[in-house]
């Protein structure tokens, strides 16, 4: 006889699947759970769960307000309505649930960090820091801290975030995990010195894998590189599929760092092959990026991960491939210095690309190429006026060279379109390839210039818009 598994143990399987990654099995438990109990929230919270978890935000949103009508109290399900409301871009409704969850639960950080991340998806830093303030004197809850003090040293803050750390550890004490965090923090700040006495500090107690980690990473931004070889030899290189982690997720650090291991070891060299990603910022980069890394080319993007500074001459050295706009800016300077190296030119619709462009920068304040001119030289008008990257000089350099040096946008894609055009007209045709990935190019174009096979996997469109609406 097939009698039904009882709900307790159909929720503890779903959850168990989830946490095997196993989302579709997951999805198919949980609905069978909102059919047979469907007073009961289970199911409804472990499928909207699953959705978040795919990006299905509106499926998402559907189950947490059916766990709200059958479970009114569930404050969980209140917070996470909010965020799923904010990746969907339904922001009058996201700020109506939390401040709901605020005026219900005024003791409770979730409520406050919500604002603050609704506010960070709107461009709006001021406002989210002053909510993390808020919930720092009414909650004293350790992840507004962390959250306040990593917003305050994305902007270059450094001084007010760290002291926001400091004032963490000293009202929860000096917990491992917070000082990582601070550790993590001091190296966006420059201040390589100090991570390093730090972590001497925390490695001689508690030489983890997240600290010899940041050890090796502070050791090479203070250009102390045989000590970090000796800590990334301690480091295991974890078990996981890299293919769908974030850049500067921990494994791809590790990972990152291995890299850099080996080619320190193998000596300082022009001769070894690379590839550069020369095209401009908004024309499939990121999209190259992990196309690279899934065909074994151990791939950085924009920003070191390991020293956490925008892309400089030095780190060429130390890795696979290289894209976008510290790569472009300087792509005759790359050919002359590294003669094995490939060039991949990314295109994209000019009309396309003006669209995305504009609609990148007008958060910041500008969306023509004249107004980021302007950007560059206006004095700060606020603490969250500019990214600390602004600050770098190889930014400023490539973002005045490749856009703001040029009257119009279009202007800027042409003469560089030429620019490049020009450079390689009388060069070797295996050395550069022109490919377009917003109109659907991809691995057969690659791999043929690579020589590399086809992967049994789909082409990683990353930061995909449609042509009407970039």
């Amino acid at each position: 006889m097939n009698v039904p598994l009882p709900l307790r143990i159909c929720n503890v399987v779903g959850h168990q699947l989830i946490g095997q990654r196993r989302l579709q099995e997951a999805e198919t438990v949980f609905q069978d759970l909102s059919r047979r109990f469907p007073k009961k929230p289970q199911g409804y919270e472990g499928a909207a769960k699953v959705a978040m978890l795919t990006g299905e935000w509106a499926i998402a949103i559907k189950n947490w307000k059916q766990v709200l009508e059958v479970s009114l109290e569930n404050e969980d399900a209140l917070y996470r309505l909010g965020l799923a409301q904010s990746e969907l871009k339904d922001y009058d409704q996201a700020k109506a649930t939390f401040q709901k969850y605020t005026q219900v639960y005024s003791d409770r950080y979730q409520g406050y960090e919500g604002m603050a991340f609704l506010l960070q998806k709107t461009f709006q830093y001021e406002e989210a820091d002053k909510w993390l303030e808020i919930s720092i004197t009414q909650t004293q809850a350790r992840s507004s801290f962390l959250k306040r003090a990593r917003l305050l040293v994305r902007f270059a803050q450094f001084e007010e975030g760290l002291a926001v750390m400091d004032a963490l550890l000293a009202k929860h004490g000096k917990e491992v995990k917070s000082l990582t965090v601070k550790t993590d923090l001091l190296l966006k700040a420059g201040r390589n010195n100090e991570a390093i006495e730090l972590l001497a500090d925390l490695y001689s107690h508690t030489p983890s894998v997240t600290v010899r980690r940041l050890y090796a990473q502070a050791m090479i931004a203070a250009k102390q590189y045989d000590k970090a070889c000796d800590l990334i030899e301690q480091i295991p290189l974890p078990a996981h599929d890299s293919k769908a982690l974030h850049p500067h997720h921990p494994v791809m650090i590790t990972k990152n760092l291995k890299t850099w291991q080996k080619y320190h070891m193998d000596g300082r060299s022009t001769e070894k092959p690379k590839v550069f990603g020369i095209g401009l910022s908004r024309t499939g980069t990121t999209s190259l990026t992990k196309a690279l890394d899934i065909l074994g080319y151990d791939t950085i993007h924009f920003i070191n991960p390991i020293t956490q500074k925008v892309l400089d001459l030095e780190d060429f050295f130390y890795f696979d491939g290289f894209t976008d706009s510290p790569v472009a800016y300087r792509f005759e300077e790359l050919y002359a210095l590294f003669p094995n190296a490939k060039f991949i030119y990314t295109e994209r619709n000019i009309e396309d690309w003006i669209r995305s462009n504009s609609a990148l920068y007008e958060p910041f304040g500008f969306s023509t190429t004249q107004e980021m001119k302007a950007w560059f030289t206006q004095p700060e008008s606020g603490k969250f006026n500019k990214l600390f990257q602004n600050y770098h000089p190889t930014y400023r350099a490539a973002y005045e060279s490749l856009y703001a040096d040029f009257p119009t946008w279009e202007d800027a894609y042409h003469a560089f379109e030429e620019r490049v055009n020009l450079f390689f007209e009388d060069k070797p045709k295996e050395k550069l390839l022109k490919i377009n990935i917003p109109e659907g190019e991809g691995w057969e174009k690659l791999c043929s210039f690579m020589n590399v096979p086809v992967p049994d996997l789909p082409f990683p469109h990353r930061n995909k818009l449609k042509s009407s609406d970039s």
